[in-house]
């Protein structure tokens, strides 16, 4: 009854054991976590579609999430609600049940999706029953785009020699941001070798 968050090999661990090591996990579901098979590309890196099955409180629409692993439990257990996904073969994205949510993703770094689903499970809703799975080919294609930036400006250069200035990061992240880039990173190049701390007005602006 205490809410309870699992997170990545959280969700893992409530098994009874797995093909990644010896010793015993939790126990709390019965069987064995599996390695992804041959021929998947292991580890698993990146954003993966995540659809709810049957009627779920937290995860209640299917939603893209960063999942980061090479074991996988294979099934939602009876007297569980949850979510699946698709890396070579079907795998469960997270599992619910009362007040114990249990992602193997990672809710912390998926965006707004997953955040809502974290913000159910902080208050409670009323179940909804998903909607009907949809066919997709597993990890999905992200547009990441990166911000070099050096004093404040975003800069180019051929291995960070001969910079030029290519303008405000804040304006160009809008900018970003308006064409439907999925991620915005941001490198400040010269942190490492000037031995200072990352330019956090630069990214408070952005």
């Amino acid at each position: 009854s205490k809410p309870t968050l699992c997170v990545c090999i959280g969700l893992q661990l409530l098994l009874d054991s797995s093909e990644e090591a010896e010793g015993k996990g939790f126990g709390i579901i019965p069987g064995r976590v599996k390695g992804f098979p041959q021929g998947v590309r292991v580890p698993q890196q990146g954003w993966n579609l995540v659809q709810p099955v049957g009627q779920c409180m937290y995860a209640q629409s299917a939603g893209h999430a960063f999942f980061s692993n090479s074991f996988y439990v294979p099934a939602i257990p009876a007297g569980w609600g949850g979510a699946l996904a698709l890396h070579g073969v079907s795998f469960v994205g997270c599992l619910e049940r009362g007040r114990i949510l249990a992602c193997q993703f990672h809710p912390e770094i998926s965006g707004s999706w997953a955040s809502g689903i974290i913000r159910r499970w902080l208050t409670p809703v009323v179940p909804v029953r998903a909607a009907p799975m949809v066919k997709h080919s597993g990890l999905a294609r992200r547009v990441i785009a990166c911000l070099d930036c050096h004093e404040g400006k975003v800069v180019k250069g051929t291995k960070f020699q001969n910079l030029r200035d290519c303008g405000d990061p804040a304006a160009l992240a809008k900018m970003y941001e308006q064409g439907g880039v999925d991620e915005l990173t941001i490198l400040d190049i010269s942190a490492t070798h000037e031995g200072r701390a990352n330019a956090l007005e630069t990214i408070r602006a952005v």
